[in-house]
């Protein structure tokens, strides 16, 4: 029998909120920082998660390789990168009252973007009754964040990795 600790033998990753180097930086969803044009989805202002793929992949090899499989086995790993700018009410149903937290939004990173770089940015909005329209990945995504799904939630596993420092949305973008 071998002394090293046992690990998990299969791994799901289910992404929720933005993985910053694949969405934010990327014309398909409507991020052309280059030529200056940003198109939001939706109005902007909804709460979101963003969380770069490097990140991701070093918290991810960490935590793997740190902790032991006991404490992982069907274990849903919450982990944010950012979520930092701009308070938001979010209105609780089930428990009818409401939790204020900093999130970052997407009007709230653009912003940002035109402060750091001096840049003044052409913003659009795709209005949720146009994506609700659309099939295309970009519009179900994207939908799907300005419903709220691009939130990681509470409580979140940051923690498995002391020290982790992932990167800010805008440190990606500018």
């Amino acid at each position: 029998m071998s002394s090293s600790p046992r690990r998990p033998r299969f791994v799901f990753t289910c992404v929720k909120g933005v993985l910053t180097r694949v969405s934010i930086d990327r014309r398909v969803f409507g991020f052309d920082f280059a030529n200056g044009k940003v198109t939001i989805p939706g109005f902007g202002d909804t709460p979101i998660t963003f969380t770069g793929r490097p990140d991701v992949a070093r918290y991810i090899g960490f935590v793997f390789t740190n902790s032991p499989a006991e404490k992982l086995e069907w274990k849903v790993l919450r982990l944010e990168g950012e979520r930092t700018v701009g308070t938001v009410h979010i209105p609780i149903l089930l428990l009818r009252t409401e939790h204020i937290r900093p999130w970052q939004t997407f009007n709230a990173i653009m912003k940002s973007y035109q402060d750091k770089t001096g840049k003044v940015l052409e913003i659009d909005h795709i209005p949720p009754s146009e994506l609700e329209k659309r099939s295309d990945f970009a519009a179900v995504i994207t939908l799907r964040w300005e419903k709220g799904g691009g939130v990681v939630g509470d409580p979140v596993d940051n923690d498995l990795y002391p020290g982790w420092n992932p990167k800010k949305a805008l440190e990606y973008i500018a």
